[in-house]
């Protein structure tokens, strides 16, 4: 059976000072903050998900308070009540969060832009031609599935 902790304070947060070697203090159920040498603090929760133990990064001290840690060791928690690893959640919302500006269109405008200046200028204007008249109308709105880095898009395309 885990220890009891006893709750963090703000006072207590407050005056935490760096040491040699990282050290934790514990709120309990697993939320804690590790202050590091450098002088900074943060927020993590401890948790096991499938047997295995995991830490989830839940912010900075001060600029994530107390009360706001807490909250979101919640949220995690309930995450793990539901059978779902709260680190695999967070990154399935970084993943959809930037794949939502990411289209075909913006795609190949940034294509045609990279490639244009190799071109001779009746090459880069037929190109233009195309994509506008003929793969936009078509495809310019579909959301690119996997995010991929701007010289992997660019050399993709140019292939």
């Amino acid at each position: 059976m885990p220890r009891k902790a006893a709750p963090l304070t703000d006072s207590a947060l407050k005056v935490a000072k760096s040491k040699d070697k990282p050290y934790k203090l514990s709120d309990g159920q697993g939320l804690y903050l590790e202050v590091m040498p450098n002088g900074s603090k943060l927020w993590r929760l401890k948790f096991r998900f499938n047997g295995k133990e995991n830490r989830l990064a839940l912010g900075a001290y001060p600029t994530v308070p107390l009360q706001q840690a807490r909250k979101r060791r919640d949220e995690a928690r309930q995450l793990l009540a539901e059978g779902k690893d709260p680190s695999a959640e967070r990154q399935a919302e970084k993943e959809a969060q930037q794949s939502n500006g990411l289209t075909f269109e913006t795609l190949a405008r940034e294509w045609h832009a990279y490639r244009a200046p190799r071109w001779a200028k009746s090459t880069a204007d037929k190109t233009a031609a195309y994509l506008a008249s003929d793969l936009l109308p078509a495809l310019g709105n579909r959301p690119v599935n996997r995010p991929l880095k701007k010289a992997r898009a660019l050399s993709a395309l140019s292939n």
